[in-house]
C-alpha cells in the first residue's frame, strides 16, 4: 500500500464510482487514495462499497474526512467492521460536507487483497 498520497488528489462528482483500492494488500493502517469532493456537489450523500478476496478475520475500514488535505488532519466519520457471507461491506453516509474523503484501515488480521470504491 502507497504512502499518503502527497500529489494532487483525483476529483469525485456526485455518480461517479472512484476505486481509491484495487486489489490491494493493504496493510493495517493503511490510507487510500484520498478524493477530493467537488465544492458544487456539497452537501451530498456518499457510498463507499469494499470486497475483500477471502476472509479478512478482525478489520476495520474508517471512512475519513477533512477541509485540509494533509494526513494529520483526517477524521473519521463512519467505520465498519463485519461483512457479508461474500466478504463485502458497505458504509453509507446521508451527509458530507468536507472537502477531501480517504478510506483507513486501522486493522486487519488476515493477509488479503482489497479493492474499495467511493461513490
Amino acid at each position: 500500500m502507497p504512502a499518503y498520497n502527497t500529489a494532487a488528489p483525483f476529483f469525485l462528482s456526485s455518480g461517479i464510482k472512484s476505486t481509491v483500492w484495487n486489489a490491494e494488500v493493504v496493510a493495517a493502517a493503511g490510507k487510500s487514495q484520498q478524493l477530493c469532493l467537488l465544492r458544487n456537489d456539497l452537501p451530498r450523500a456518499m457510498a463507499v462499497e469494499i470486497k475483500f478476496s477471502a476472509d479478512p478475520g478482525s478489520f476495520q475500514v474508517d471512512l475519513q474526512t477533512t477541509d485540509t488535505d494533509s494526513d494529520a488532519y483526517y477524521v473519521t466519520k463512519e467505520s465498519v467492521s463485519f461483512t457479508n457471507a461474500a466478504w463485502v461491506c458497505r458504509i453509507e453516509v446521508g451527509t458530507v460536507v468536507a472537502k477531501f474523503v480517504r478510506l483507513f484501515m486501522p486493522e486487519l488480521a488476515n493477509v488479503v487483497s482489497v479493492t474499495a470504491t467511493i461513490s
